[in-house]
């Protein structure tokens, strides 16, 4: 876990969305070098905020490809950026999460 950082990304194939979680100093650098990055266009946070317990304790930002993403994510293209709707995402990414984690994480 590089810098106490873990999450998830996700990508249909043409766009990312990234989960990143950890102390919010070095989530908030790994975000800002995210952002500078000239291979991304249109960086934007949908929602930052302080949490108590991670969604991805175990992940290193791994990767939902192309076709988890679009059964998460069918409309990632027009995407409403509610909360109800990130919200959504967020727990179905969890699930997918949880799906992949070996026995003896559980």
């Amino acid at each position: 876990m590089v810098y106490g950082i873990t999450g998830v990304l996700l990508f249909d194939g043409t766009f990312f969305m990234q989960t990143i979680e950890g102390p919010p100093l070095k989530t908030r650098e790994v975000f800002t070098f995210i952002a500078a990055d000239r291979r991304h266009k249109k960086v934007k946070p949908f929602g930052i905020q302080q949490i108590e317990d991670r969604d991805f304790p175990d992940w290193h930002m791994e990767l939902i490809g192309p076709d988890e993403t679009g059964r998460i994510i069918p409309d990632m293209r027009h995407l409403e950026f509610s909360y109800s709707r990130l919200r959504e995402i967020q727990a179905s990414a969890v699930d997918v999460a949880r799906r992949r984690q070996s026995p003896r994480f559980h």
